[in-house]
This record gives structure tokens, C-alpha cells and sequence, in this order.
């Protein structure tokens, strides 16, 4: 194989073989201020939520059928309601939430970390 080197600028190199060319890039991250990660972390805690809202709502307008005055079934109700052209995504939201349940069940919380202890089996 045959290397041959293209100039680019400073943060990218392109190396090619005969048969290959690699793109790589150097990337540098940027350093958050303490204000900065604790402002991610709230937002992270909030999409987290999110599906675990969305996850316990679907459970209990599945479980009452509170979407049988206009669909036939839960998975068109989710469909047309919602947009979940997926039939599994509002069972896997599901499912998700009730992971989440069972956790905070089982779990003994330090901080943001959870230890389970070793007597308990964890099940969706």
C-alpha cells in the first residue's frame, strides 16, 4: 500500500492508501464551570423524567383503556395520538418507567449512585 499525506487545516489530517482514506480530527472540549455542569445535570434529570412520565401515563391509559371512546386499540390510539409509528415504542416506555419503579424500590441511593442489594432481583 502506497501512504500519501494532504495538507488540510491544522485540525484535520487526511491519510490515503491506495484502497483507504482515513479523516481524522482533533477535537478539543471545552471545561464547564461548576454553575454550568450542575445547570446539565438538572436538565439530564429532566429528559430522564421525561420518558418516565411518558412511560407511566401510557401504563395507566393502557390499563384503564381511557382511549377507548375513539380508538380500537391502545397501539392506534398511540399512533394517531402520539405519533408512535413504532407498535413497541409505548410499551418500551412502558417498561422503561416501571425499570425506574422498581429501582427506586430496591435501591439504597449515595449521591447520584444506587446499590442494590444482592437479595433483591430486579425484574420489569
Amino acid at each position: 500500500m502506497t501512504k500519501k499525506a494532504k495538507k488540510l487545516p491544522a485540525d484535520e489530517l487526511i491519510t490515503e492508501h491506495s484502497d483507504l482514506s482515513i479523516l481524522s480530527e482533533v477535537v478539543e472540549f471545552e471545561e464547564l464551570t461548576e454553575e454550568e455542569e450542575q445547570e446539565r445535570l438538572r436538565l439530564e434529570r429532566q429528559v430522564e423524567r421525561s420518558f418516565y412520565t411518558a412511560g407511566n401515563a401510557l401504563k395507566l391509559l393502557r390499563d384503564q383503556r381511557l382511549y377507548r371512546d375513539k380508538w380500537r386499540s391502545f397501539e392506534e390510539y398511540c399512533r394517531e395520538r402520539f405519533g408512535y409509528l413504532n407498535r413497541r415504542h409505548p410499551y418500551r416506555l412502558i417498561e422503561a418507567a416501571t425499570v425506574v419503579d422498581n429501582l427506586f424500590d430496591k435501591c439504597v441511593l449515595y449521591g447520584s449512585q444506587c446499590k442494590v442489594s444482592e437479595s433483591y432481583s430486579l425484574t420489569v
